[in-house]
């Protein structure tokens, strides 16, 4: 075959490749925005404490400056679910028990990311338990992507009877809660109450924001704990 034709069925095949894998990043819910893409992967950091000190420190005068700035893990608390007679089916990888976000909680979620956009609040990655209805609530909050992820799921699953992976999983929650996002960027994790009382010895309430900011030790730096009203109520 002549150079200059395999040259051109190599090209051909080589912008094939590259289309069909911006097609399946399209397609697939849990892939990076091109923010985060372009963002350093941050370099994990292991949790060395399964106890958060002052659950209720005193918020900052400057938090949403602090926040604009980056550098900081924000978990919140999924609000509320309901069970439909006929729900709508889940997405495959996510766990169906048939709960789904309720409506309620569908129009507080889309006004807490429009509180987000509001105070300029800038986030990297969004993640989210594996259980469906809290993927919804970050969905809603933030659209696409959420990334699902075990260590953020409730500790209740069928796959948790197995004490290692359960303690595997909660180390897990709380090393990400000490590692810092990229530069200029919050990371924001949806999980539930029990997950993060198993974790870290406190129950968090429907609707609460918990602010980390990691400074690259292991040990978890708790900045504010908000109530919705209260994160709603920044400014």
């Amino acid at each position: 075959m002549p150079n200059n034709m395999r040259k051109a069925l190599t090209l051909t095949a080589t912008a094939l490749a590259l289309t069909a894998c911006q097609v399946g990043a399209q397609n697939n819910p849990g892939t990076m925005s091109s923010a985060s893409q372009s963002s350093p992967a941050p370099k994990p950091v292991t949790a060395t404490s399964q106890s958060l000190g002052d659950v209720n420190p005193a918020t900052p005068a400057d938090l949403v400056q602090q926040l604009q700035q980056g550098g900081h893990v924000i978990v919140f608390r999924y609000t509320g679910a309901t069970y439909p007679q006929n729900p709508a089916p889940a997405i495959d990888g996510a766990i169906d028990d048939g709960q789904r976000i309720s409506d309620q909680s569908t129009a507080m979620m889309a006004a807490l990311g429009e509180q987000y956009s509001k105070l300029k609040i800038p986030v990297d990655r969004v993640w989210s338990s594996e259980y469906y209805f809290v993927y919804q609530h970050a969905l809603a909050a933030f659209g696409e992507p959420v990334t699902m992820n075990r260590d953020l799921t409730g500790s209740l699953a069928p796959f948790f009877q197995d004490q290692q992976l359960l303690e595997s999983s909660l180390q897990g929650l709380r090393n990400r809660t000490v590692t810092p996002p990229p530069a200029g960027k919050n990371t924001i994790l949806f999980t539930h109450q029990g997950k993060f009382d198993k974790a870290y010895g406190y129950y968090p309430d429907a609707g609460q924001t918990l602010i980390f900011k990691p400074d690259g030790t292991g040990t978890p730096r708790l900045i504010a704990n908000l109530s919705y009203d209260e994160f709603m109520a920044l400014k």
